[in-house]
């Protein structure tokens, strides 16, 4: 025995009040739904939760990694503004030198 189900959803605010015509409807993120079925599936289960929090976890060491990475590209650009700087006083001083 094959069963197929489909689940479709719409965010139209038209449909709100016809709810024979959607099994879910989403409102921004109120996400609704009139079918008792439908409802227990959009309960938080456990692993919903840590499905969660891995993401979330992995968001923010990916975000910490581009900060490092960004710190790092800053940091070497000052350190070679400041090379450029000084190098430009030196090659001043230099010519002053020989010049005067």
């Amino acid at each position: 025995m094959f069963l197929l189900f489909f689940t479709t959803g719409t965010t139209e605010k038209i449909f709100e009040m016809k709810t024979q015509l959607y099994d879910i409807y989403v409102d921004n993120q109120n996400v609704t739904a009139h079918v008792p079925a439908m409802q227990e599936l959009l309960k938080v289960s456990d692993a919903d939760r840590d499905k969660h929090t891995k993401l979330n976890n992995q968001r923010w060491v990916h975000f910490n990694y581009l900060f490092l990475i960004s710190l790092e590209i800053y940091q070497n650009i000052l350190k070679a503004s400041a090379f450029n700087l000084e190098f430009s006083y030196l090659h001043f001083q230099f010519h002053t030198r020989i010049v005067s």
